[in-house]
């Protein structure tokens, strides 16, 4: 079984990746897409080379040969592995629509898709403007979480979270377009209830019943989201009688693993 994780940024999506490739049938790969040559992008298995580092990457060529070359890329970090049930990566919306030619080759290959989405938007957001920053995407257990506050444009807010969810809503229409099949997940729900979650997966890509204990390093950078915006009573307000307004409320609880 081939597979990608398929998800936009800050919601939980190198976790999952880790948790799947502590699976002892399972190879997971994080970003092998992401752009640009010797990026640091350390997430799932290590033993394949990101598509940008390959060394004919940057030789320039005809259109065809590149899709070529993407072609064979795919075939060679997809194959068939001894003991192996299940191979994937992760791609973000970004990388899907910067790579001309990627989704509608996974599509050809039969790939499952796992979109892991973050229903609460504005989490996502603090996570996100959190992070930039800090200059810190994710963290590992013993790494030194910089401390940061911020202030959300309330003038800005309502849109950037429309945006947000238009992402998601753009990448549902991108997997059904490529005709992948798809198992929808939620951030929250894999983190209330992450063993059930990953049973869910497990059973979408064809996993024989396995006990396997899902392991990552990665730490929660974000215990308490809103406690890092300095505006808050402002932001409860612009979001009062909108249907983010539950945001607020959950956002206060939520914690998160990126």
């Amino acid at each position: 079984m081939r597979f990608v994780v398929f998800s936009t940024p800050r919601t939980g999506s190198s976790w999952l990746v880790e948790l799947l490739d502590a699976h002892p049938r399972v190879v997971a790969y994080g970003e092998r897409f992401y752009p640009g040559r010797g990026v640091r992008r350390e997430n799932g298995s290590l033993d394949f080379v990101r598509f940008d580092d390959l060394p004919s990457r940057f030789v320039r060529r005809a259109q065809p040969a590149a899709a070529l070359e993407l072609e064979a890329y795919l075939t060679l970090l997809l194959r068939p592995r001894p003991g192996i049930r299940a191979v994937g990566l992760k791609v973000m919306l970004e990388q899907a629509r910067a790579r001309a030619g990627l989704m509608a080759s996974l599509g050809r290959r039969g790939v499952r898709a796992v979109h892991l989405v973050r229903r609460d938007t504005l989490a996502r957001l603090i996570s996100l403007r959190a992070a930039l920053a800090r200059g810190v995407f994710r963290a590992r257990t013993g790494d030194v979480v910089p401390r940061t506050s911020l202030r959300l444009n309330s003038d800005k807010l309502l849109n950037d979270l429309e945006t947000m969810e238009a992402a998601v809503a753009a990448s549902r229409e991108l997997l059904e377009r490529h005709g992948l099949q798809c198992l929808e997940i939620t951030y929250e729900s894999l983190l209330a209830s992450t063993e059930a979650e990953l049973g869910r997966v497990a059973a979408f890509l064809d996993l024989e019943e396995t006990v396997w204990t899902p392991g990552t390093t990665l730490v929660i950078t974000n215990p308490d989201p809103l406690a890092l915006v300095e505006n808050v009573d402002e932001v409860r307000e612009t979001l009062r009688g909108t249907r983010f307004e539950w945001m607020v409320r959950a956002s206060a609880a939520a914690a998160v693993r990126e």
